[in-house]
């Protein structure tokens, strides 16, 4: 059965997966844990697909740059990316500065998973993972996007139009929330069930 590769950052370590070879990812997930700010990288020569990759914070927040601006190299994920509590997509780790600097490439058929937990009052705010400004299949648009567990995705902070391939899901008890009344579009080229809230 598809198996689990987990990196854990403690102190001041990084988790950081560096690709100068091969990687095969044989269906399974890479879980990244870190905490503290102590941000990661996927960096090295060569680009790196994956089938499952999650992102968590132990304590604090952690974030996980998938775009190696020196050698313009980046990750894709044909699978699932789940951003759990304290998780994101970090910018600019690797170099550069724009928000789409950590931004992954999606595979047909993944999902973008939000699984935060974030209230409405504290809702998660949309970057990297899903950028705005970014079309069909460029780093930052997602094939289909899933918001579960209770979490709020807001786009007040980092404005714009947000685009998927694919289709919309929001769980009973999630939403999805545009910001100010014309500030922020979300694109959805498939099926949008809402289950939850749109405001």
């Amino acid at each position: 059965p598809p198996e689990t590769l987990t990196l854990a950052g403690t102190g001041s370590i990084r988790p950081n997966l560096t690709n100068n070879g091969t990687f095969t990812h044989n269906n399974g997930t890479v879980a990244f844990v870190g905490q503290n700010d102590n941000h990661a990288v996927v960096a090295g020569n060569s680009a790196t697909t994956f089938n499952n990759v999650s992102i968590s914070a132990s304590s604090g927040v952690f974030g996980v740059d998938m775009y190696n601006n020196s050698n313009s190299v980046g990750a894709t994920i044909n699978g699932t990316l789940t951003i759990n509590s304290g998780g994101f997509v970090a910018h600019a780790e690797n170099g550069g500065s724009s928000a789409t600097d950590g931004s992954p490439l999606y595979g047909n058929g993944s999902t973008l998973h939000y699984y935060t937990g974030n209230s409405e009052i504290n809702d998660f705010d949309a970057f990297a993972e899903w950028a705005a400004g970014q079309t069909g299949t460029a780093r930052g648009v997602p094939d289909n996007v899933l918001l579960a567990n209770n979490t709020w995705v807001g786009m007040r902070q980092n404005p714009g139009v947000r685009e998927m391939r694919g289709h919309l899901t929001i769980d009973a008890g999630s939403g999805l929330d545009l910001g100010v009344s014309g500030s922020s579009t979300t694109k959805a080229n498939g099926v949008v069930t809402n289950n939850g809230t749109i405001k």
